[in-house]
């Protein structure tokens, strides 16, 4: 297994595995049919910060990646403003002409997360802290090439003088105490009840889960 930087023809490779792990780390084709659309959710990391990104290669392969935002901060807001809005205008799009349930609900539990933060009761994330997303194929989970990425991703963070990094991760309730984050040295930061995979998974219980690690 060799860990590395990312370089520009991985793209296609990166959005091939977030689409296959999108959902809970399964395929996200059990849920929607454009892979296209999918892949807009980690266009900003692909775009804005390519040197925070490393790949998991195995024969020369991109099995796995992770994805990082560690200068969003410095970024003019009047930018990133303009960047969300032309998201969501492709956000939009994709309502009227594919996967219109899936979306639509997807829509709908947004909507209710950010009315519950206007309340104090929202989803929170730590202030002036590094980000992180990270996803492997299932033939090379369990061989500890999760930890090698996040190591590798950790000390590059802290290089460039990162204090605190976190990750969101959408967890059941089988599996909140005991998992990648917890066993890598991350604690909970915040924690809400969604329905976001309530299609999917009706009757599951599922929490949507901020980890964050101090470097």
């Amino acid at each position: 297994m060799f860990i590395r930087q990312y370089r520009q023809e991985d793209r296609k490779a990166i959005e091939r595995i977030n689409f296959e792990t999108g959902f809970m780390g399964e395929s996200m084709n059990k849920l929607i049919s454009s892979p296209r659309l999918w892949s807009l959710g980690i266009k900003h990391y692909l775009d804005y910060e390519p040197e925070s990104i490393f790949v998991a290669e195995e024969n020369g392969q991109v099995v796995g990646y992770i994805l990082g935002l560690l200068e969003e901060l410095k970024t003019d807001k009047k930018k990133m403003m303009a960047v969300s809005a032309l998201r969501n205008l492709r956000f939009l799009y994709s309502l009227i002409l594919e996967d219109k349930i899936f979306w639509l609900d997807k829509l709908k539990e947004s909507i209710i997360l950010f009315i519950k933060s206007l309340f104090g009761r929202g989803f929170k994330e730590p202030k002036n802290a590094g980000h992180l997303h990270i996803n492997l194929l299932p033939s090379v989970r369990g061989k500890s090439v999760g930890t090698q990425l996040l190591n590798r991703f950790l000390e590059y963070a802290k290089k460039k003088g990162t204090k605190i990094i976190f990750a969101n991760s959408y967890q059941r309730a089988e599996n909140l105490k005991d998992n990648f984050w917890t066993r890598n040295g991350f604690k909970e930061y915040s924690k809400i009840k969604t329905d976001f995979w309530r299609l999917a998974l009706p009757g599951k219980e599922i929490y949507l889960v901020c980890y964050v690690r101090s470097l």
